[in-house]
C-alpha cells in the first residue's frame, strides 16, 4: 500500500518537474534557466527518495543524497558570477 502511493506521489512530482522544466527553459533570462536545473535537481532528489521507499531500496537515498548537493553547488556556482557582475554594475566594488 505504502509503495503504491509512494510510486503515484513519484509519477506526480516527475510530471510537477516536467512543466516546471518546459516552463523555466522557454524564458530567456539565465536566471530563469539556473531556477530549472536546481527544480531538475531537487525534484530528480525527491522522486529517488520516493522510490526508495517504494522499492524498498535503500541505495537509493544515497544516490538522492548526492543528487540534491550537486544541485545546490550548481547553483552556487552559476549564480555567483552574476550577482558579481550586478555589484560591480552598480559600484558597490565588491
Amino acid at each position: 500500500m505504502i509503495g503504491a502511493i509512494a510510486s503515484a506521489c513519484a509519477a506526480f512530482v516527475l510530471l510537477a518537474i516536467g512543466v516546471g522544466v518546459i516552463h523555466a527553459a522557454n524564458q530567456v533570462d539565465r536566471t530563469d534557466h539556473v531556477l530549472a536545473l536546481q527544480l531538475l535537481g531537487t525534484g530528480s532528489a525527491a522522486v529517488l527518495v520516493l522510490l526508495s521507499i517504494a522499492l524498498d531500496t535503500p541505495r537509493l537515498l544515497d544516490i538522492a543524497l548526492v543528487i540534491a548537493a550537486l544541485a545546490a553547488i550548481t547553483a552556487l556556482v552559476f549564480m555567483s558570477p552574476s550577482q558579481r557582475d550586478t555589484a560591480h554594475r552598480r559600484g558597490d566594488g565588491s
